[in-house]
């Protein structure tokens, strides 16, 4: 296992007590946990949901309303920008005070608003904590505009589908495995 460095550790302990705020000035985060997930490589962060108290509850209660679980940082955030660290935590937070089913829609942006972050899906591309194109798996390149770019993943619909945001959808885009 890799050793964390100081700066590593402060900015931890920045996000454990920036998480014990939120729990206390927001009772319904008061069974969330926070988690620095070195696992993860392509997320900045993530919060998780469950149903109701547990798999007991939803078997027997199958209308339990889902509660959010835990909101995980992603490690390689926290090594790299503690802003940025810090605007994950309160995203996810955004995510676990919207509800499941927010996504990154109008309730969830009033909750990232409220809190502090930016009410954005994802870090920019030339984010220095951005995966970016070394990580990536696929380009995609507009046949109208000649616009190219990468992502991790291709959905699995249609292709369709995909159009490119500049030239307005007027054709779709095409795919290219990079590896």
């Amino acid at each position: 296992m890799a050793s964390i460095s100081r700066e590593t550790w402060l900015t931890i302990g920045v996000l454990a007590e920036a998480f014990a705020e939120l729990q206390t000035e927001y009772p319904q985060l008061a069974d969330v946990e926070l988690r620095i997930d070195p696992k993860m490589k392509t997320l900045l962060g993530c919060c998780t949901w469950c149903l109701g108290t547990g798999l007991r509850d939803a078997i027997l209660n199958p209308n339990a309303k889902h509660r959010p679980f835990e909101v995980k940082v992603a490690r390689w955030v926290v090594e790299a920008d503690a802003a940025v660290a810090m605007d994950t935590l309160l995203h996810e937070t955004a995510h676990a005070l919207a509800g499941p089913k927010a996504y990154h829609g109008p309730v969830w942006k009033a909750w990232a608003r409220k809190l502090g972050a930016k009410p954005e899906r994802c870090a920019p591309r030339d984010s220095p904590v951005s995966p970016g194109k070394a990580n990536a798996k696929w380009e995609w390149s507009c046949p109208t505009c000649g616009v190219t770019d990468t992502r991790q993943r291709r959905s699995k619909r249609d292709a369709t589908y995909y159009h490119c945001p500049k030239s307005a959808g007027a054709e779709p885009i095409s795919w290219r495995a990079l590896r």
